[in-house]
């Protein structure tokens, strides 16, 4: 059985946001969201996620500070975007070199993308 992979998402979304934990639950992994009012910074210093799933909406997707503290607690960032703004997240995942998805997507692709995004832990 593969470990199950702890994902938190960070959207500004918020119709969205169900839709992304079902299949994120769906595919295998245990999605969560940041505490009320806490900041992407915080909410990775308190929960140390597998990987991060991060719309491109969102501020901490253009945040330096955010993807620095991630590379540092070895946290995988897939940045994902929606029609129309796949543009944007293809941009975002190219400057900070991490993986970037469209979604919706199905399960088996999402699945793969986060898996492909988090780090291999002991």
């Amino acid at each position: 059985m593969t470990a199950r992979i702890f994902v938190m998402v960070f959207t500004e979304h918020r119709p969205l946001e169900q839709m992304t934990l079902t299949l994120l639950h769906a595919a295998g992994c245990c999605p969560m969201l940041p505490a009320a009012d806490e900041s992407p910074i915080e909410a990775l210093r308190r929960v140390r996620p597998d990987a991060a799933l991060v719309d491109c909406e969102h501020p901490a997707a253009v945040s330096d500070r955010f993807f620095e503290l991630a590379d540092s607690y070895g946290i995988g960032i897939l940045v994902y975007g929606r029609e129309p703004r796949e543009a944007d997240a293809e941009l975002i995942a190219r400057q900070q070199n991490v993986c970037k998805l469209v979604l919706p997507a199905d399960t088996a692709d999402l699945a793969y993308a986060v898996r492909a995004a988090a780090p291999t832990r002991p």
